[in-house]
Formats: structure tokens, C-alpha cells, sequence
């Protein structure tokens, strides 16, 4: 991975911009999840998923030919959605991004991106679940109806659109507008490297 101090000063004013605008915004949803669980009647098991959830990210699969790393980390934090609400899963998901980027020394922009991307996507994602579905987390309630099921498909999908589009868009905010010369090409690979750990888990090309 390239060096991520000599990377920072390089990031345009847009990217900036737009890290700190999700900052902000994934920032305000993981405190008002974390408040929101302060105070709830929620049995404590809802922090040991969470536990499992963030240890299990330090256990990938390396796979070589896109030379990325996978990991459950996110089917748990899905699940942990279903079980306890978007609150958990948004809490969860951004320690775990804080985890990532101290594990591979990103520097502190990143960490802020990783840190807000991840819990404001799955939050906005399980709200939207909820919404579609009319159900409550299965703690308090029955087995999932069909309509449940259904609805995974749209907690999944918009999870996965919000996220890759958050990264998306800071990598070509980052890139510019000299996206055809061979410089731009470099910087790009660099950008997604540091930025697009999710999903797929996104490696440095030298294995650890």
C-alpha cells in the first residue's frame, strides 16, 4: 500500500470536502446509535455479536487473482441489523472501520471516511429495511414473515449501492480531471486501495 502520509496532501479540496461532509453525517448517525442504545431495554447480547462481528473481520480469505482480501465481517453486521436494529449494525460496522484502518495505518482522512462510510451506510440501509419490511428486530418479535425475506434483498442492495457510491465518489473526486494520463491511472489504483477496503476487503498488491 502506498504510503499514506505522502498521500494526504495530495487530496484535492473536493475530496476534502466530501469526506468531511460524510464525516460529519456518519459521525451524527453512529453518536445518535450509540445514544439510542444507552438507553434502551436491549439485552446484552447485542454487544457480544458485535464483539464477533468486528473479530471476525480480522479473519479473511486472500484472494489472489484480484489480489483482495475477503471477509464475513459484513454478512454479521447484516445480521446483526435483523436481530437488534440499525443502530447496532451502524455501530458495529464503523468500529470496525476504525479497526481496518489502524490494522493497515491509514492515515487520519481515511480513517474518518472508513469510520463515517461504513455506519452511515448501513444504518440508512437497515432504516430503509424496517421501513419496507414493517417488521421489528427479531429479538422482540416472531420468525421473519415473507414480506421479511423479501426485504433482505433491499437492506443488502442499498447497503452495498450506498457504500460503493460513497467510495466511489471520493476516488474520482481524488483522481480529477486527469483521469486518461498514465499519473491519473497510478493515482487512482493508489486511492482505491486506501479507500475501498469494503465489500471485498481491498489489499495492497504485496501480501502481508
Amino acid at each position: 500500500m502506498a504510503d499514506t502520509k505522502s498521500t494526504t496532501p495530495g487530496v484535492p479540496l473536493a475530496a476534502r470536502l466530501f469526506v468531511t461532509a460524510v464525516g460529519v453525517c456518519g459521525t451524527a448517525v453512529v453518536a445518535e446509535s450509540a445514544f439510542v442504545l444507552m438507553r434502551s431495554t436491549m439485552p446484552p447480547a447485542w454487544v457480544l455479536f458485535s464483539i464477533l462481528t468486528i473479530v471476525c473481520g480480522t479473519l479473511t480469505i486472500k484472494i489472489p487473482s484480484i489480489q483482495s482480501r475477503f471477509s464475513l465481517c459484513e454478512v454479521f453486521a447484516l445480521a446483526s441489523v435483523l436481530l437488534f436494529g440499525p443502530e447496532v449494525g451502524a455501530l458495529t460496522l464503523a468500529l470496525d472501520g476504525v479497526r481496518i484502518s489502524a490494522a493497515w495505518k491509514m492515515n487520519r482522512l481515511q480513517t474518518v471516511f472508513n469510520f463515517a462510510n461504513l455506519g452511515l451506510a448501513l444504518w440508512t440501509a437497515g432504516k430503509l429495511f424496517f421501513l419496507v419490511s414493517g417488521a421489528e428486530p427479531l429479538y422482540h418479535s416472531g420468525p421473519p414473515s415473507t414480506t421479511t425475506v423479501i426485504a433482505l434483498a433491499v437492506l443488502a442492495t442499498a447497503y452495498f449501492l450506498i457504500n460503493s457510491g460513497l467510495t466511489a465518489t471520493v476516488i474520482a473526486l481524488s483522481v480529477g480531471t486527469t483521469g486518461r494520463c498514465s499519473r491519473a491511472i497510478s493515482r487512482a489504483r493508489r486511492w482505491r486501495c486506501c479507500w475501498c477496503w469494503h465489500s471485498a476487503r481491498c489489499s495492497s498488491r504485496r501480501s502481508r
